[in-house]
């Protein structure tokens, strides 16, 4: 496997879920909003967030989902 799944808080704390974890479970023990936790996939081994996802932290959904829109277009053009 070369990614894995990483809650990162808030705080800036950043936990490396393992096979055992439940995705879905530890959503529902910090509760509905993505302002106290997201879940992303990133490297495994991935010592730190990397900047690419830091700066993607705090925006919201339909702000993402314009930036991938650009790319794809940007993709096409190419």
């Amino acid at each position: 496997q070369e990614f894995a799944l990483y809650c990162i808080h808030q705080s800036g704390e950043k936990k490396k879920l393992n096979n055992r974890d439940h995705p879905l479970w530890e959503r529902v023990l910090q509760g509905p909003s993505e302002d106290i936790m997201k879940i992303f996939l990133m490297d495994m081994y991935e010592e730190e967030v990397s900047n690419d996802v830091a700066q993607y932290l705090n925006l919201e959904l339909p702000i993402l989902k314009q930036v991938l829109i650009k790319l794809k277009e940007e993709e096409n053009r190419e």
